[in-house]
């Protein structure tokens, strides 16, 4: 195996060493932008309260920059099991970014909320306790809304996820014929949902 002039090293070992160094760059970099928070531009994001069929939600709403004729496409986000934190509210205003109205419910607002929970079996405890029809009719009314938007297309509605999220988008898209595109980036489709609350 051919030698390195400069350090008498292998080829194999030149690799080796770069992996290391490469990896432990990634850890650190990972770590730093954990540390961060993302965060675009506030502007054509705004808080909204809702209604559901059953009750009051919040939701996070973003829009294009300036009104625009009814061409714009609407995107439904539903959050993981943490709620509507700073990177998901980050994700909707980057739909605003490319001309999407974009709605985050607060699926678990009712139940007073999971962001201020320190521990995950603390936050499952609600968030597996909510019925699949409450979450259903809630992003059911954000998405209502949603196509009522000025410059909104009522006929170009989409869901999308991650997570338990993820999992919620494949029954939204099963139960709601006004969505048109469904994107679940993971989550199990087979997630059970208690038919009423268990709390």
């Amino acid at each position: 195996m051919p030698k390195s002039k400069a350090a008498g090293l292998t080829r194999r070992q030149v690799l080796k060493a770069g992996a290391a160094t490469t990896f432990a760059g990634y850890a650190v970099g990972v770590e730093k932008a954990l540390g961060q928070a993302i965060k675009t531009t506030p502007r054509g994001s705004w808080p909204a309260t809702r209604k559901s069929p059953s009750a009051a939600t919040r939701c996070r709403c973003t829009r294009p920059g300036r009104p625009t004729p009814p061409t714009r496409r609407s995107s439904s986000l539903i959050s993981e099991i943490w709620g509507v934190h700073e990177w998901v509210k980050d994700v909707t205003r980057r739909f605003a970014k490319d001309g999407y109205y974009a709605v985050a419910p607060e699926l678990f607002k009712r139940e007073g909320g999971v962001g201020h929970l320190p521990n995950v079996p603390d936050i499952l405890k609600i968030v597996l306790a909510v019925p699949r029809k409450q979450v259903l009719g809630d992003v059911a009314a954000a998405v209502d809304w949603t196509k009522k938007r000025p410059g909104a297309r009522a006929d170009r509605v989409g869901v999308t996820g991650h997570c338990w999220g993820g999992s919620t988008v494949y029954q939204v898209a099963a139960t709601n014929p006004d969505i048109r595109g469904a994107v679940a980036w993971y989550g199990p489709p087979a997630r059970p949902y208690p038919t009423r609350r268990t709390r």
